[in-house]
């Protein structure tokens, strides 16, 4: 089921906000200034002007894929993306299984999995989470990071000090919102679940799972008072 969607890839082509982001980010480099710079300005542009989807933004004009590896570097990363997506999905079914139904036989979780991807793969998919460069760091690389997020914040309760985890889950959840608000609620939702169970549970003192639990929902409230927000609304309507 997943073998279709990387062979689709190979006829990717960029189109709609993707020569935008391209032309902006070229403007910016014929003006002297590095990628990363370049990056960092015009996603606070962004922020202010359109949209406050931080994480997004920044990937967006930072690898800027089409400018700097033309076709193929669009192509290349959408396919990254899909298999990056599928193989997380896959070890946090994997982690949910060993450490929160304690079943430990790989053959159940990889069969859980399929049951899952078989399910995505019957659903509608807009073509633009998988096959639209832009659609894939504002929904698809969110998501994946998102996915990470929760596994590592779960093998932080389960094994407790290892900081490393806890470190990641922060990380993975400041970027996941700051993609699409719909990954952020997500993200949000889950994590504040997960620090219930722990307390619940008591696995663990929960100070410190508020805390990873605290920074992306302050991430996910940047993302939802962006000025930008405000302004491309006025300006499109209700649409």
């Amino acid at each position: 089921n997943i073998l279709p969607y990387l062979y689709a890839t190979s006829f990717v082509m960029p189109s709609a906000d993707d020569f935008g982001f391209s032309n902006s980010i070229k403007e910016k480099i014929g003006e002297g200034k590095g990628y990363f710079v370049s990056a960092v300005i015009l996603t606070l542009e962004s922020y202010f002007t359109w949209q406050g989807t931080y994480f997004c933004n920044f990937l967006l004009y930072l690898t800027a894929p089409f400018v700097r590896y033309g076709i193929w570097g669009i192509r290349g990363l959408c396919f990254i993306s899909i298999l990056f997506f599928y193989v997380s999905l896959y070890y946090l079914v994997k982690c949910v299984m060993e450490n929160y139904f304690h079943i430990k036989e790989r053959l159940k979780s990889a069969f859980l999995f399929s049951v899952i991807v078989c399910v995505i793969s019957n659903l509608r998919i807009p073509s633009e989470n998988y096959f639209l460069y832009n659609g894939v760091c504002a929904y698809t690389i969110p998501l994946t990071f998102a996915l990470l997020g929760v596994q590592f914040l779960i093998k932080y309760i389960v094994e407790k000090q290892k900081n490393i985890y806890w470190w990641a889950a922060i990380f993975l959840g400041i970027a996941a919102c700051g993609g699409t608000l719909q990954h952020a609620a997500f993200l949000c939702y889950v994590y504040l679940c997960l620090v219930m169970w722990a307390w619940k549970s008591k696995k663990l003192h929960t100070k410190k799972l508020i805390i990873a639990f605290g920074i992306p929902l302050l991430g996910a409230i940047i993302n939802v008072c962006a000025p930008g927000n405000f302004v491309r609304h006025g300006s499109i309507g209700d649409g």
